[in-house]
């Protein structure tokens, strides 16, 4: 929860034009404090279950995430990304994109809890709530096509003219809009890079022929790599749709930005172009690299369930995610040749939906345009 309120302390004033510089640095105490504070636990969970190469590695990227954080909150990105609309969407990639893929590649959960007082981790290791608003949210929270949705909603949402040069002007709503990006991302990455298997079909208990589920409950399970894939392909094709818009247009979205533009002897429309491609590009290509990853842990899993058919290659289980027969494969990979021609067709009508919506945008003045 300190993530989500860490945005917060970042409690400098919008910089005047005097002091809007690359050398600029907020230095905000309590941020650095709540950061370290996350730092320390986390090397005190892995300390607890044992220093190792994985360790090290997982350890190294969720430093690395905080890092970003804080170069995104406290350093001269965040000074100017005030008064220039390139750098607030410099900010924007790393503090939605970037910091939460590095924390959600250092599987950082049980590390933060192991990293806490015995009576606090004995409290938070207990079971989940079956019922209320508590079960509601956190169901809705590890549904990866609400987190995915919800992540792609706000980038529009906030790049509405009104609503992001208010959050620009009023410290208060523009803390909001750090809190909500940091939030959302860290919500979607974390599922999308969750490093436990999707549920299979069915399992067999040998023991007394009861069907069980293989996994049960959210914790044990995360989402199917085929979903995983098919959000990631929104949220590029979502970063292509406005990004190419603001990239394109032909006049300024946002005079907010005029004062910082000014100091660097460049149009606003060239500084919310260079915006554009940020969202555009370098975003996209962040998603195109996750692709690699889910993709590679989706062979990694293939792998694993493999072996474990040949170690028991007479058993139930294997049988029924492993047939032998004709039929039986046919079965066996009928709903999975429907799932996969429906995402394909999905993906190619969001493709020629996003290409007619981009020239129809360019070819109009679009949304809000400043004077």
């Amino acid at each position: 929860m300190a993530i989500a309120f860490l945005t917060y302390a970042t409690g400098a004033d919008r910089p005047t034009p005097a002091i809007m510089t690359w050398s600029s640095w907020r230095l905000a105490p309590a941020l650095f404090l709540i950061l370290l504070l996350l730092a320390a636990l986390y090397i005190n969970g892995i300390r607890r279950q044992g220093m190792n190469r994985s360790g090290l590695r997982r350890a190294g990227l969720f430093l690395s995430g905080l890092a970003v954080i804080l170069f995104a909150l406290d350093s001269p990105v965040s000074t100017v990304a005030d008064g220039l609309f390139a750098a607030h969407q410099l900010q924007f990639l790393l503090l939605r994109i970037t910091a939460p893929m590095l924390l959600a590649l250092s599987w950082p959960q049980q590390d933060l809890i192991g990293g806490l007082p015995a009576p606090i981790r004995k409290r938070l290791s207990g079971r989940a709530p079956k019922y209320g608003i508590p079960s509601l949210m956190i169901g809705l929270t590890s549904n990866v096509v609400v987190t995915g949705a919800v992540f792609i909603a706000l980038m529009y949402v906030w790049h509405v003219p009104s609503l992001h040069q208010l959050a620009v002007q009023n410290v208060f709503v523009h803390r909001i809009l750090h809190t909500t990006f940091i939030l959302s991302g860290i919500a979607f990455w974390f599922r999308i890079l969750d490093r436990k298997a999707p549920r299979s079909a069915i399992d067999i208990d040998d023991s007394d022929g009861r069907w069980t589920s293989r996994l049960q409950g959210w914790r044990r399970y995360g989402p199917a790599y085929g979903v995983r894939l098919m959000m990631l392909w929104l949220v590029i094709l979502s970063n292509i749709l406005l990004g190419s818009y603001m990239a394109l247009k032909s006049a300024p979205l946002y005079a907010t930005y005029g004062t910082g533009t000014r100091l660097l002897s460049y149009s606003p429309l060239a500084d919310e172009q260079i915006g554009g491609v940020i969202i555009w590009i370098p975003s996209s290509l962040l998603c195109l690299i996750a692709i690699l990853l889910v993709v590679h842990m989706w062979g990694l899993h293939e792998e694993r369930l493999n072996g474990e058919r040949l170690l028991n290659p007479g058993s139930n289980s294997a049988a029924l995610l492993y047939p032998t027969t004709g039929a039986g494969l046919i079965a066996r990979a009928r709903g999975k040749n429907r799932a996969m021609a429906a995402g394909f067709s999905l993906f190619v009508l969001m493709v020629f939906i996003t290409a007619i919506l981009v020239a129809i945008l360019y070819t109009t003045k679009g949304f809000g345009v400043a004077d």
